[in-house]
């Protein structure tokens, strides 16, 4: 037989679900996201190449704090490639009237980005209220984005050098 004796300390790689389930409301961040409790910005931050799914519900955006690129305040950055699926645009609403900024920001992600089946509402910032796509590959199909409100442009979304697909957005 083979034995294998290894000697010093091994860094072992935690390997990523391919699908997260988004199961609280709130917008909670404790860098953990499991069967028990995974928020919609625990999913994102804990994501790459993976589906998030959402449930039919209205996910308000509440952590406010310092303007950041990782997810922690404010919008939800997106730097991975994923997809994320809601129940349906009058469905699964993202709100971030709880936030002086946008919704979602999606920014030099090493892959594609899928936003499929939910809102995107009151978001408010300089530009691309609702969406700020910066370099990215972004796809959104059966998307609503609405009531978003921009002092500059892009109240609802706003493109710099994206590759942006819409299929059905309103």
């Amino acid at each position: 037989g083979i034995c294998l004796v290894i000697s010093g300390s091994i860094d072992l790689i935690q390997a990523r679900a391919d699908t997260l389930t988004v199961n609280v409301f709130d917008d909670s961040y404790d860098g953990t996201c499991d069967a028990t409790h995974c928020s919609l910005r625990e999913a994102i931050k804990n994501a790459s190449n993976t589906t998030i799914i959402l449930p039919a519900g209205t996910f308000s955006l509440t952590r406010t704090g310092p303007i950041e690129n990782d997810s922690l305040t404010g919008d939800l950055d997106i730097r991975s490639p994923m997809t994320i699926t809601g129940a349906g645009a009058g469905l699964t609403i993202i709100d971030a009237q709880g936030i002086p900024e946008r919704a979602f920001h999606v920014l030099y992600p090493t892959g594609a980005v899928n936003l499929s089946n939910l809102a995107i509402i009151n978001g408010s910032d300089d530009y691309g209220s609702g969406l700020n796509c910066d370099h990215a590959n972004l796809t959104l199909e059966n998307v609503t984005i609405s009531q978003n409100t921009s002092t500059s442009y892009g109240g609802g979304i706003s493109s710099v050098s994206c590759q942006l697909k819409v299929s059905s957005v309103n």
